[in-house]
């Protein structure tokens, strides 16, 4: 696990936030502006939302959520706010507001495709400044279970985590240090709704896992990845398990599991080829040398210590005695 940095001065006891799964300690003062403002970095000037969308159902809930975490964390910065529609098919500009608008999207491989799309777009009509703050986000960020956490960001903290080059999200983590693509990696960032610099964001381009579906999956379905020694193959199997409703590592179930089949292997493929796009994306930037900055509330017991316990209980089939788990993967 990447060593926890310590923070560059004492933050306000609402900042929430941690770092590679790791809550950072906070008090309630701040040192003199003199002693910190040498290393402070660069201001932003806009806030930009690139939401992402396949249905217009949610999208004015949206757009009021996204307001109320730009008034709250951001309300120094100008508002942007991208709509990137993967429902529709022909091309598509349209200005719904003086700072927003909607482009057709490109759902080839999912919202990282139509991410990608937006953001390509941005670049040639409204480029961002590279300090300026990113938002990517989907239509799911309002549902997650932690979603009140977006609105209790410290302004100032949470911009000072973004210009020094800190993603900030709902950091989860794998039950191991796992191999993808190379890359150790033990904690991701929900792809759901993800902050940082358009500088960052550059450097990351493009979110799409740029592999042919030849090079990650065989037609077997009882086979599904392609055995590739920079693919760990325990990461491999808790992927499989997840998405067809088996006991894995991690002991997690997807909600639309099902077992693989010839007819719904393509689909299954996609979400595979998402997965590995959000877990990749998080991979790229730790080794890059960007913090993940967890803003969740803390709890009883910290997210790593429940990965452990579930890979214990795994291991030992132990997960058998606990009804939750036996509801889980019931048949």
């Amino acid at each position: 696990m990447t060593k926890v940095p310590r923070p560059l001065y004492p933050v306000l006891d609402n900042s929430k936030l941690a770092v590679d799964g790791i809550r950072i300690f906070t008090c309630r003062f701040r040192l003199p502006a003199f002693l910190v403002t040498a290393d402070r970095p660069p201001m932003p000037q806009t806030f930009h939302a690139l939401y992402l969308q396949t249905t217009n159902r949610h999208q004015a809930e949206a757009l009021t959520a996204l307001r109320r975490l730009h008034e709250r964390t951001f309300p120094t910065l100008e508002p942007r706010i991208l709509i990137v529609d993967n429902a529709l098919t022909a091309p598509a500009v349209v200005e719904l507001a003086a700072d927003t608008m909607l482009v057709a999207g490109d759902n080839t491989f999912r919202e990282f495709s139509g991410w990608d799309h937006g953001w390509n777009w941005l670049g040639r009509h409204h480029p961002p400044a590279h300090d300026d703050v990113v938002c990517l986000c989907n239509e799911t960020f309002m549902a997650d279970r932690e979603a009140a956490d977006f609105y209790s960001l410290d302004p100032t903290v949470t911009q000072e985590h973004i210009g020094r080059g800190s993603l900030i999200g709902h950091v989860d983590g794998l039950p191991q240090d796992m191999c993808l693509f190379g890359t150790s990696m033990r904690h991701w960032m929900r792809s759901n709704l993800v902050l940082m610099s358009a500088r960052v964001l550059r450097e990351l381009s493009p979110l799409t896992l740029p592999l042919a579906d030849a090079e990650l999956f065989v037609d077997d379905p009882a086979v599904f990845f392609r055995n590739r020694v920079d693919l760990d193959g325990r990461y491999r199997e808790l992927i499989r398990g997840f998405l067809q409703g088996r006991p894995n590592a991690g002991l997690w179930r997807w909600h639309s599991a099902q077992p693989f089949t010839a007819v719904n292997l393509t689909a299954f493929r996609l979400k595979a080829r998402a997965i590995l796009s959000e877990h990749s994306l998080s991979a790229r930037a730790v080794r890059n040398g960007h913090a993940l900055v967890d803003l969740s509330q803390p709890r009883l017991l910290s997210k790593d210590l429940r990965n452990r316990l579930g890979y214990v209980l795994y291991v030992t089939g132990a997960w058998q005695l606990v009804p939750r788990f036996r509801r889980r993967f019931a048949g």
